[in-house]
Parts: C-alpha cells; sequence; structure tokens
C-alpha cells in the first residue's frame, strides 16, 4: 500500500474524497473510512510498515501451489505463483511491470497488457487504498448501506488517479473489506471480477485477510494466507525486470575500460604494442551491450553483444572504420570461456582475394577485467592463427 504522509504518494494508487450532497455525505465519507482504518489497525501502524512478504497457497485452474507475494513501499510488488502448472512471476516497481507468463506464450519476461497493470495497480497496496485518502487524487463515494449476500455492507465507490473504477463493501459490524467488484483481466482480455476478503487475523496489530478470493466469468482463484511478514529485508532488484536469459554470464562487460593492444599481421611478425579505450553500455533492458573501442591512431571499432534465446547461442557484430565491414559471430560458452566466429554466419571478410573466418574468444575474466583473442583463418578453419591481444582493464 501506498504510505499514510505525503512522501508516499508517488503511486496515485490511494483514494480521495469527493464531497457531493453537501458536509452531511462528506461526514459520511470521513466516518465510514476512519472505522474502516481503524479495524484495519490504524493509521499509525500502517505507517511504520515499509515491507510486507506473505506465502501460502494459491489456486487455479484447480490446482493449488505454493506462492509468495510481497510488497513494498511506496508501490512495489512481486508475486511468484503457479496458474495450474505453469509458473507465473510478476515485478512491478511502482513504474514498470514485466512478467513471466507461459499462459500468454513468452518464456521470457515481458510488459503485460495494459489491462493487467490496471489489476496490479488494484493489488499493489500494503493493506487498503482508503489510507491517506484526501492526498491523492482519486475519489471516494459512499453509497449508503446495502445488502450484500445476505450480510449488511458499507458500499463505496472508489475512482483511482488512473481512472480505474471499483465497488467496495464493508463490513457494517466490523468495518473490514468483504468484497470488491472492479474490473479484471483473463488472458489481457477486460472482464468483470469480483474479489471476497475474509478470515481476518491480527498480525503484529494489524488486521490481515488470509483468505482472498476473486471469481470471472466461470473461472476462480483462491489464496490461503499461512504466513504474513511485516518489514522484511527486501531488495529492490526483486521487483524489476530479471536479467536477459544469457546476459549474466556476461554483464560484467559493462562500464570503461583502459585496454592493452598487441596486434600483427602475419604469423611470423613481431607483436605490437598501443593502447586503446572502450566503453561498453547496456541497453535495451540488459539485452544487448555495445562496445566502442578507440585506438590511440584513433581508428574506431563498434561491437554488439547479445544472446538468441532460440538457438541458445552468443551473437556478436563488429564493424571499425578500417574495412567498414560488418563482421557477425556466433558461439557458446564452452569450458567456461565465450567462443564465437563467423564460420557459420556467411559474413567473413575478403581480403587479397581470400574469404577471411574470425574468431573471438575470451580468454581471461577476474576482479581487473577481462580478456579478447581474435583469431583469423584462410582455410575456412582448418588452421587459425591469432592476430591480436586485447586486455580489458576497468577504469577506476
Amino acid at each position: 500500500m501506498i504510505g499514510l504522509s505525503k512522501r508516499f504518494v508517488t503511486c496515485g494508487v490511494l483514494a480521495a474524497c469527493i464531497f457531493l450532497g453537501g458536509s452531511v455525505q462528506a461526514q459520511d465519507v470521513e466516518e465510514v473510512i476512519a472505522r474502516h482504518v481503524e479495524a484495519k489497525g490504524g493509521a499509525s501502524a500502517w505507517e511504520a510498515v515499509t515491507s510486507m512478504r506473505i506465502t501460502g497457497s494459491y489456486t487455479a485452474f484447480s490446482i493449488p501451489k505454493p506462492f509468495t507475494l510481497i510488497r513494498k513501499r511506496p508501490c512495489a510488488y512481486y508475486f511468484d505463483h503457479y496458474q495450474g502448472e505453469k509458473r507465473v512471476v510478476v515485478h512491478f516497481d511502482g513504474k514498470t511491470a514485466h512478467w513471466l507468463n507461459p499462459w500468454q506464450g513468452f518464456d521470457w519476461p515481458v510488459k503485460p497488457p495494459r489491462e493487467e497493470l490496471a489489476v496490479l495497480i488494484q493489488d499493489g497496496s500494503l493493506g487498503t487504498p482508503f489510507l491517506d485518502y484526501p492526498g491523492n487524487g482519486a475519489r471516494v463515494e459512499f453509497l449508503g448501506q446495502t445488502d450484500l449476500d445476505g450480510e449488511d455492507a458499507l458500499q463505496l465507490r472508489l475512482t483511482r488517479k488512473e481512472g480505474i473504477v471499483e465497488m467496495w463493501y464493508l463490513d457494517a459490524n466490523t468495518s473490514l473489506e468483504i468484497a470488491r467488484f472492479s474490473k479484471g483481466a483473463d488472458f489481457g482480455r477486460e472482464v468483470e471480477m469480483t474479489t471476497f476478503f475474509s478470515d481476518f487475523r491480527k498480525v503484529e496489530g494489524l488486521m490481515i485477510p488470509h483468505l482472498v478470493e476473486s471469481e470471472f466469468h466461470t473461472r476462480d482463484r483462491m489464496m490461503r494466507v499461512d504466513k504474513v511478514e511485516i518489514n522484511v529485508p527486501v531488495e529492490e532488484e526483486i521487483f524489476q525486470r530479471p536479467p536477459v536469459v544469457g546476459m549474466t554470464a556476461i554483464g560484467f562487460m559493462r562500464g570503461h575500460w583502459d585496454v592493452a593492444v598487441e596486434e600483427r599481421s602475419s604469423p611470423r611478425e613481431e607483436w605490437k604494442e598501443s593502447k586503446a579505450a572502450a566503453v561498453i553500455e547496456s541497453l535495451v533492458g540488459g539485452a544487448l551491450l555495445i562496445e566502442r573501442l578507440k585506438t590511440q591512431s584513433g581508428d574506431e571499432v563498434v561491437r554488439s553483444w547479445s544472446y538468441d534465446r532460440f538457438k541458445k547461442n552468443y551473437r556478436v557484430t563488429q564493424l571499425d572504420d578500417v574495412t567498414t565491414h560488418l563482421n557477425v559471430l556466433e558461439g557458446k560458452i564452452e569450458d567456461s570461456a565465450l567462443i564465437v566466429s563467423t564460420q557459420k554466419t556467411g559474413t567473413a571478410a575478403r581480403l587479397f582475394g581470400q574469404t577471411v573466418q574470425e574468431r573471438i574468444t575470451m580468454t581471461r575474466v577476474d576482479a581487473k577485467g577481462f580478456g579478447l583473442v581474435r583469431e583469423r583463418s584462410f582455410d575456412d578453419g582448418a588452421s587459425w592463427f591469432p592476430d591480436l591481444h586485447l586486455d580489458y582493464v576497468k577504469r577506476k
């Protein structure tokens, strides 16, 4: 849930009071929400909450599986659960959401549809969306007392800052939430959803529902809570997009580097030493590394480093201002060394009327940096000779 003071209003998902029909109705709204907040444990108790980890059993498609739900101020949200036999993981940092959802046809993290993002905003609160309601740009209307499945309930219409409209029902006796009627999502389609809250238990002075059931169409979801932990240490990375598959192994390459260069034109020549500087940046959510290397003589080389999750190999493109030829090299990590070559890409250069295959091997990775060795072959890979050594040391 968003916090209880002005420093916690950045997400804009809490309620603000709207005065419809004069001071009597406004007072009714204030009284109803004040009783609700007090029933939940009180504003001061909730203001002291910075994070919450909830674990238990989540049932979807009639199959119960363990789940972990983590919330952190101001409005970060992590939900690791199963829908049927397929694991679904949601990451939301309060601004951007990603999920790993095989039901959507992806086995890597992507941004969810707009309809799913609305659900995240609704479920991102630590406790109740009515805390600190006057300061967040949403609206609340008290619609009076009604009957809900045989129970006396107080009806509230909540319009969040994002325009999301929800009907909330509070128990007329306890002031705790009974149900929420809202827009939900089913495979990216907007649907009408009803969520029921029950089995309230006190956890460190806070009233937490230990059974949450959602119904839409013919489907239903049930979250049964086994354990609630308050103010647990949580790393921010868990709410962000996970590292792109394959890129973790080469992510250390990011940064500014001093590069020692050794090069020669043929196996019979002596090595010539020089220096270069390189900057390697991460782009496209970590899916791509771009390297810009400049030598002492002013020559430039631009490389890209990426991972092909379908072929399960690494791909390096390389373009320099001497040949102005774009090489594409592909390969894998073998015996802890990344080895890529042009042999299977069809992009080998032609020099002096000969086809020149190229191979790059990452030879060293340690606390100081890493090394690259370039080899060339004029007989389609039957034999190779090294003609370039690059030793990268990270700048301090």
